[in-house]
């Protein structure tokens, strides 16, 4: 398996190296409303990509030799189940490492199971408080139990 220096070593050389890791932001929308959030001062709308769009893009890094891809939000990419779901198909498919950043409010007992059929690598779940009471306060929407339930 190629490793990060040989990759940075064949870039320095002249050679083509794609990137080790990518980030993909499949949407900016978010169902909680944190208090800290940026979403809180900066609202726009937006017109986001497709969904086709997302899986070429998705396909086109995993073809490109990109090692890592995380799914992640400029608000909640779970928002976008679907996509997200096959998005995570293609990425195991190209046996991609994956992560998905999640504020694990919207997770599915099928979405979950998926996962782990598929052998899904990392999933990253916020929560901003100990207790139901301090995480409720900072990202409202009864956040604390429907995260706690999702894991």
């Amino acid at each position: 398996m190629e490793t990060k220096l040989e990759r940075i070593k064949k870039w320095l050389e002249g050679g083509k190296a794609p990137p080790w890791h990518m980030q993909l932001q499949p949407t900016a929308k978010c169902n909680l409303a944190c208090k800290f959030c940026w979403r809180s001062k900066y609202q726009r709308e937006e017109k986001e990509l497709s969904d086709e769009k997302w899986i070429e893009i998705t396909t086109e890094a995993c073809e490109m030799g990109v090692k890592a891809l995380t799914i992640v939000g400029g608000g909640e990419p779970l928002i976008r189940l679907n996509l997200v779901r096959e998005m995570v198909r293609i990425i195991k498919g190209y046996d991609v490492w994956g992560t998905i950043v999640t504020n694990g409010t919207l997770f599915t007992q099928d979405f979950a199971r998926e996962l782990v059929e598929i052998g899904w690598d990392s999933v990253a779940i916020s929560i901003d408080g100990a207790t139901a009471k301090t995480d409720n306060y900072l990202r409202g929407n009864n956040a604390f139990e429907l995260t706690m339930k999702s894991i």
